[in-house]
């Protein structure tokens, strides 16, 4: 009778620390792997970003070269509000080359001809702007393991270069997506269409991207490329290269590329 009494006691005592295990595997094995996937929607990010932008005008040919720093909140979760708030810092060294009229002596007509490099990146190119985005994201019932965040964003934008400069507020609409291809990568496709308005320039000069105009169009692709980091995948890289127009109808044009680091919780 006693062995039986043992026997039991030691059954119950293996059936609750089974119970006990199994109770807590799950909430471990969820921690780790399922949850940085349902869970973890937030993400702070920073990271260095290199931009070059070109403008050739009729009077005007001029690059610059910009380096600086990207830093932001997104909230990002499947059939759930999308919120992000974007800033970004860029320093540039600045490469003009005006055109001028010169008089042919012999047959005095005159004609279009380069003259001299009017500035040579003696002075930084500070462009700066922040961005609000509200939307929905949603989850794909076609391609599995992709989302579609819709949004629309007001901004603002600022601009100083050799003692001129240029603000402008604008709002903006646009769709980011993201496709799941293995546990650790995503690929996705940032479209967005900005409308300026109440831009002002202040300075000698008209800036390349405003060319006076007070209203404007311009529009942004890019192609971010994306790799989860640890465990939990609570830490992230993205690369992404993008394409910038601010004005569609001036003769500037942007390329560039970024590195973001970024942290879920």
């Amino acid at each position: 009778m006693k062995k039986t009494h043992m026997t039991l006691l030691t059954a119950a005592m293996l059936s609750l620390s089974s119970f006990a295990v199994a109770d807590y595997a799950p909430s471990c094995e969820t921690d780790t792997c399922i949850a940085p996937v349902t869970a973890n929607a937030h993400r702070v990010y920073f990271g260095p970003e290199f931009m070059w932008s070109h403008f050739h005008g009729d009077l005007l040919k001029q690059d610059v070269y910009y380096g600086g720093l990207r830093f932001g909140y997104e909230f990002l979760q499947p059939d759930a509000i999308y919120a992000n708030t974007d800033v970004v810092a860029l320093l540039g060294a600045t490469h003009s080359t005006v055109w001028g009229r010169t008089l042919n002596k012999e047959d005095g007509t005159k004609a279009w001809d380069r003259t001299k490099e009017v500035f040579k990146g003696k002075r930084g190119h500070l462009w700066t702007n922040v961005e609000q985005r509200i939307g929905y994201t949603f989850a794909s019932s076609l391609v599995p393991n992709a989302t579609v965040s819709a949004y629309v964003a007001p901004g603002y934008h600022y601009e100083h270069v050799k003692g001129n400069q240029a603000n402008w507020m604008y709002v903006a609409t646009g769709l980011k997506t993201l496709q799941q291809f293995t546990d650790t990568f995503q690929l996705g496709l940032d479209l967005k269409v900005m409308y300026a308005f109440a831009a002002h320039d202040k300075g000698m000069f008209t800036h390349p991207t405003t060319l006076g105009k007070k209203q404007f169009f311009g529009y942004e692709v890019g192609v971010p490329l994306s790799w989860t980091l640890g465990a939990c995948k609570t830490f992230d890289i993205q690369l992404k290269p993008y394409l910038l127009k601010q004005n569609m109808n001036s003769q500037e044009t942007s390329l560039g590329a970024r590195a973001e680091f970024g942290f879920k919780f």
